[in-house]
C-alpha cells in the first residue's frame, strides 16, 4: 500500500486512477476521509461502517490489488471472511518462501489479486 500511496496517485479524471477504500463508523468523518483520498490522487470508494471493515483486510479482493473504483467496489462485495481467513495464512507464507531480493511490488499485488481468483470473479483481466 505505501508504494502504491507513494507512486501512483493520478489527477481526477484521469485515466487508470487506482480507488482507496474508506471504512468508518462516523459519516462525517468517512467524508472528510473520502475527501483526503481524492485530493491525493485516488478514487475513494465507500466501504462502509467500521463493521463492514472486514471486507478490505488482508485475504479479501480488495486487499492490495490496485483497482479501480468499478473494480474495488466489485471485490468488496466478493469477499469471503472464511476463504479470507486461509488466504491470510497462505499469502505471506508464500511470500516468505521468495528470497528477499524476489519480493517486488509488483508480485506482491499479482499474489494478492490470484489468490483470491480476481479474475474470474470480477470477470476480467486485472
Amino acid at each position: 500500500m505505501q508504494t502504491t500511496l507513494a507512486a501512483k496517485g493520478r489527477p481526477a479524471g484521469a485515466a487508470g486512477r487506482l480507488a482507496v477504500p474508506v471504512a468508518g463508523t462516523d459519516p462525517a468523518a468517512r467524508k472528510l476521509f473520502m475527501e483526503l483520498v481524492d485530493d491525493t490522487g485516488f478514487d475513494p470508494v465507500d466501504a462502509g461502517t467500521a463493521d463492514d471493515a472486514w471486507r478490505i483486510q488482508a485475504g479479501t479482493p480488495a486487499y492490495c490489488t490496485d483497482l479501480d473504483a468499478r473494480q474495488l467496489r466489485r471485490a468488496l462485495t466478493l469477499a469471503d471472511p472464511e476463504a479470507a481467513r486461509v488466504r491470510r495464512e497462505a499469502v505471506p507464507a508464500v511470500i516468505g518462501s521468495w528470497a528477499p531480493d524476489d519480493r517486488t511490488f509488483e508480485d506482491i499485488v499479482a499474489l494478492n489479486r490470484a489468490a483470491p481468483g480476481l479474475h474470474r470473479l470480477l470477470g476480467e483481466h486485472v
